[in-house]
């Protein structure tokens, strides 16, 4: 069995729902120098107008490091040695390396949890990939 046949067999027999919506309150604060970030779902329609599977688009949603900052630790960008200024705030679309992260899933929504110094991107238009 192939890796991706193997994915897809996972994938059909613990089917994903999101049904979770951007308004959700915060599910916790993160600790620390911790950033909160909700994950941006993949568009259910291509720009040609294809609808993509469920599955199709949760594999593409495991691939993709961009969201929205939703909290920010009390700790973060506090260090004067590392930071003359936040590189981000509550609201900006960041994005940041894979595996650098640890990923929650609240009320069927995506969040990670990434370090500050961690967030390699700011102001991505989410609306433009995928």
């Amino acid at each position: 069995m192939s890796k991706l046949a193997g994915l897809a067999a996972a994938v059909a027999a613990f089917p994903v729902k999101h049904v979770g919506t951007p308004d959700d309150p915060i599910p916790f604060n993160p600790p620390g120098y911790y950033l909160l970030v909700r994950l941006h779902r993949t568009p259910e329609k291509t720009s040609g107008g294809i609808i993509r599977p469920d599955d199709t688009r949760d594999v593409a949603d495991t691939r993709k490091n961009i969201g929205t900052v939703v909290a920010m630790g009390p700790d973060a960008y506090q260090d004067k040695d590392r930071f003359s200024a936040p590189w981000c705030k509550v609201g900006d679309v960041v994005g940041w390396k894979r595996y650098q992260d640890q990923r929650y899933r609240v009320r069927g929504v995506d969040y990670v949890v990434i370090a500050d110094d961690k967030v390699d991107a700011v102001g991505i238009d989410p609306d433009g990939l995928g």
